[in-house]
């Protein structure tokens, strides 16, 4: 189906079930960008970007100053909640994981604390051929809650 679209200048967004090489590398052939979730149908790569991530936080808190990640939050009041999100992204991954096209992998921290006190996390791992001279944090941060809006509509 990819094939009747005319992809030019388009990001094409999908949940894990769409994170597959064979996709990325036909969208970007297209003209267009992809962004993906990462999770269990891609193991090794979800475990890399979970140590990316793991090891990019040690060196944030420890002010090294190697890292290459770049922060972005947001907290929103809706419907008696609030809710924040912590967005990191990187680029150190580009050149070792065997993804097509990639650019960035960036990791979603989501907290939710409601009315009566509960408190929810969680945390998910995603990808793009978005560069971040085109998507900065802020930006994937708008197209991650974009699809989850398409998504959840």
């Amino acid at each position: 189906m990819l094939e009747l679209l005319d992809l030019r200048g388009m990001i094409v967004t999908g949940d894990a079930m769409f994170t597959q090489r064979h996709l990325a590398t036909k969208i970007v052939a297209a003209g267009g960008d992809y962004l993906f979730i990462v999770k269990g149908n891609q193991p090794q790569l979800r475990s890399d970007i979970e140590f990316l991530f793991a090891q990019e936080e040690q060196d944030y808190h420890a002010s090294a100053g190697t890292n290459d990640s770049e922060r972005d939050v947001r907290i929103d009041k809706v419907s008696g909640r609030v809710e924040q999100r912590i967005l990191i992204s990187s680029m150190m991954l580009n050149a070792y994981a065997p993804f097509p096209h990639l650019r960035q992998v960036f990791r979603i921290e989501r907290e939710v604390r409601k009315a009566n006190g509960e408190v929810r996390r969680e945390v998910g791992y995603s990808l793009t051929s978005l560069p971040h001279t085109v998507a900065d944090a802020g930006c994937l941060q708008k197209l991650v809650r974009e699809h989850w809006g398409i998504e959840n509509g």
